[in-house]
């Protein structure tokens, strides 16, 4: 009995050891005689790497400048795989980082972060957002957006092919980047597109068949840009049509706000001129004054 005692008192301290060895940190690599073991990673990268590059062919292994002794490092590389192919690869995670970011010197100043991309970002709600582009207010931002009416003479011309925009085309041996008509052949008369419609009955234009009516004809405000009938908008007055180009005009809208800001233009210069000017005398006052020069 005394003899079991002093074994499991023996098998007690070892299990107690293995513990203590297991639960100590594994050592540090930096510390010289300790052997390091390689993960199964570095290991098989290694020696994939060694397998291609001796499988390349003589006109094919370009050696860097650096290496002096290329077949020498080869056997090194081989050698250290012998030497770690029984590596344990509990004992080579150390939870130790090798690999350090450098310190930084203290003239070190970040670079600004880039500016926030254009519309509101859901990392950063509390940005406001970008304004919206205000809808075109001239003749030629509406030209770009009408199509062709194939029945003016500059549509039934031939391209030119001597200004930039034929130079450009493929046809005519250009790289095809501008991807605009010919001078000769911009349409005189663009309309509005098929797909247009009236933005408040939600309806297309009538029929080319038909007759055309004018109160059944899209119109877009060279003000305000909105594509209506002219039924449609509610508002007492009329509008002014644009004689340069078709299916275009002034809404009454946009022409009653002119209107009234240059009525109250004008009332403001009428009171400033009558604020400089001297006042009047009143009629008696004018009478006497009369009446005493005779």
């Amino acid at each position: 009995e005394e003899e079991e005692e002093e074994e499991g008192e023996g098998h007690e301290g070892e299990g107690e050891q293995e513990e203590a060895e297991s639960s100590s940190p594994a050592p540090s690599p930096s510390i010289p005689g300790v052997k390091v073991h390689l993960t199964p990673f570095e290991i098989e990268g290694l020696r994939n790497l060694l397998g291609k590059l001796e499988s390349l062919p003589s006109h094919k292994k370009c050696v860097p400048a650096g290496i002096h002794n290329a077949p020498a490092l080869l056997h090194d590389i081989r050698t250290l795989l012998q030497e770690h192919a029984n590596d344990n690869p509990m004992l080579s995670y150390t939870g130790v980082p090798i690999v350090k970011w450098p310190k930084r010197p203290s003239w070190y100043r970040p670079c600004p972060p880039p500016p926030l991309s254009v519309g509101r970002s859901r990392f950063y709600p509390s940005c406001p957002a970008p304004p919206r582009p205000t809808r075109p207010t001239s003749v030629s931002a509406l030209r770009r957006r009408r199509v062709r009416c194939k029945r003016c003479t500059a549509c039934l011309r031939r391209e030119c092919g001597a200004c930039n925009f034929c130079r450009d085309m493929k046809k005519f041996g250009g790289p095809g980047r501008l991807k605009q008509t010919c001078v000769l052949r911009q349409c005189l008369a663009p309309g509005l597109p098929l797909s247009a419609v009236c933005e408040v009955c939600g309806e297309g234009t009538q029929d080319p068949g038909e007759t055309p009516v004018f109160s059944f004809t899209l119109m877009e405000c060279t003000a305000c840009g909105q594509i209506a009938h002219p039924d449609c908008i509610k508002v007492a007055g009329e509008g002014v049509v644009n004689k340069d180009l078709p299916s275009c005009w002034e809404c009454p809208k946009c022409t009653m706000g002119t209107h009234t800001e240059s009525s109250a233009s004008d009332d403001d210069s009428v009171a400033s001129a009558g604020s400089l000017s001297p006042a009047a005398p009143p009629a008696e006052k004018r009478s006497l004054r009369e009446g005493v020069g005779r």
